[in-house]
């Protein structure tokens, strides 16, 4: 089944009653954007911080015993905390209310946790169309349709206590991120300086393979990101620093600038944690516009498709995350709300600071329906070795693709590069006619000078092959059929697992399709 799942956070930290949180969690990617001291970082250390109740609430016959007796449980103190007060709002006197609001395909839910001063936790669950709270025994819960079901009733909660168990084995990281420092330790359980030295060391050379793989592998991931022939990363074992040899010569890792050393600590830590959710606080630190995509990228990869970033960059959140929140001081607590849609292009690619990048080699628009195509291009591009010349701009699913966007799609000619458009064409078999706003959009960008491809199969993911499919999402995946639907398929999966689909697709067996011929000429 099918849901969306949204968590509403109030009295925690500087989140109030009357401006609470508000994270849509079901979303695999999520920005957090807005100005300094506005509540970002909070949100996303929320998760880390509260992991004590995350790991009371994974198991699903605890969460039945205190729904059917009403009792407290204690909560123990909230991580990187030395106060267990210190999490409340110290605005008024109330307790911590987390709701996990469930839009299920037949009805609604909310999951209330009561987190209280006095060091403990209570839970109700709730049917949002009546606010009853309803009680379970401890074996009320059918694991196969993820249901809490007794007494007649039948409540759908899907995808909670998956979303429980990201939480526990999420990894937060701050915006310091530095290695070259003279102490160990850690810094929000993360190893820092000689311990972190110590530990990417033992993985390297360790005896155990699967560790020396996975930091070959992740080498070979800055690798391809900063464009290097050869990349070598060693601790050194005369000091507390570690030597960078790039395209053999040997430096320093404070010789070779912030951007790299950044990757090295953010990927290393990712690396060596395995988490099934990345939380980073300004991944754009130290890098370049065309490279901070790519660490977003990469992150996303190895964490299993889950990424929440909070940043300063409108043009980064953009073109990567699925939803965008945006935060802004406003009196005295942050106010959270959905990030407007994009209104223009041409306002957008002022977000990415398009006009600088063409200065540095950026010479090229690839027009592409929504945030999950861009991803599937951004791979496509790197494997081909044009990533960094192409700025991928997402149409915001169907909204530009009409016969009235002929002025929007001519703002980008001011730009004086090469733009194309790629666009799924949605037929139901190959003799279905283009719906006429696809066809006018498409002659639309054509007039204007774009090479457009309309796709002679149904989407993107009609190009997936087999290999490819099973490779990212299990064996018991298949491609799909030329013009089969997606959700058709059984089992089917999301848009936003076609990324993690096209980095295991192997270029070379579409590179003669319309849509690899489409990438081979950008």
């Amino acid at each position: 089944m099918t849901s969306s799942i949204e968590l509403r956070v109030s009295n925690y930290r500087c989140f109030t009653d009357s401006k609470p949180l508000v994270l849509p969690v079901s979303s695999r990617i999520v920005g957090l954007v807005g100005e300094n001291n506005a509540g970002k970082s909070t949100a996303l250390r929320m998760i880390r911080e509260l992991k004590p109740l995350w790991h009371e609430l994974r198991d699903v016959g605890n969460v039945c015993r205190l729904l059917h007796g009403g009792e407290n449980k204690g909560i123990g103190s909230a991580q990187d905390t030395l106060d267990p007060t210190e999490i409340f709002c110290d605005r008024n006197s109330r307790d911590i209310l987390l709701v996990f609001n469930i839009a299920g395909p037949s009805q609604n839910a909310e999951f209330r946790i009561h987190v209280r001063r006095a060091n403990n936790f209570s839970l109700e669950l709730l049917q949002s169309h009546n606010g009853k709270r309803l009680q379970f025994r401890p074996n009320d819960y059918d694991y196969s349709t993820e249901s809490f079901v007794g007494g007649g009733i039948n409540v759908p909660v899907p995808g909670l206590f998956s979303m429980i168990e990201r939480f526990v084995a999420s990894l937060y990281l701050p915006s310091f991120r530095n290695t070259v420092n003279t102490g160990g330790g850690t810094l929000y359980g993360l190893p820092m300086g000689s311990a972190f030295i110590q530990a990417w060391s033992e993985w390297k050379t360790g005896a155990d393979k699967s560790k020396n793989r996975a930091i070959s592998n992740t080498t070979e991931l800055i690798r391809q990101a900063f464009g290097f022939e050869n990349l070598e990363i060693n601790a050194m074992s005369t000091s507390n620093d570690m030597q960078v040899v790039i395209d053999r010569r040997p430096y320093r890792l404070n010789e070779v600038g912030a951007g790299i050393a950044q990757f090295i600590m953010t990927l290393g830590h990712v690396t060596l944690a395995k988490p099934q959710l990345t939380l980073i606080d300004e991944p754009e630190l130290g890098l370049h516009p065309r490279i901070q995509t790519d660490l977003l990228r990469i992150l996303c990869n190895l964490s299993g498709g889950w990424l929440y970033f909070a940043t300063h960059s409108l043009g980064l959140a953009r073109t990567f995350a699925e939803s965008n929140i945006a935060f802004r001081r406003q009196g005295d607590a942050p106010e959270v709300k959905p990030l407007q849609s994009i209104k223009n292009v041409s306002e957008f690619l002022g977000e990415l600071s398009f006009s600088g990048r063409q200065d540095l080699g950026c010479s090229k628009i690839l027009l592409v329906e929504g945030t999950s195509d861009v991803r599937v291009a951004m791979e496509f591009l790197r494997k081909l070795g044009k990533g960094h010349e192409v700025v991928c701009l997402p149409l915001g699913g169907s909204s530009l693709i009409s016969s009235s966007s002929g002025m929007e799609m001519a703002e980008l000619q001011r730009f004086n590069c090469d733009v194309f458009a790629l666009i799924d064409s949605e037929k139901k078999s190959e003799s279905t006619a283009l719906a006429k706003s696809r066809q006018d959009f498409g002659d639309c960008c054509t007039s204007l000078g774009f090479k457009t491809l309309i796709t002679s199969r149904r989407a993107i993911e009609n190009y997936f092959t087999d290999d490819a499919v099973k490779a990212a999402l299990g064996p018991s995946y298949r491609a799909l059929s030329q013009f089969e639907r997606v959700q058709d398929a059984t089992p089917s999966w999301g848009k936003q697992d076609n990324a993690r689909i096209a980095e295991k697709q192997d270029f070379g067996l579409i590179e003669k399709t319309d849509l690899g011929e489409f990438f081979t000429a950008i």
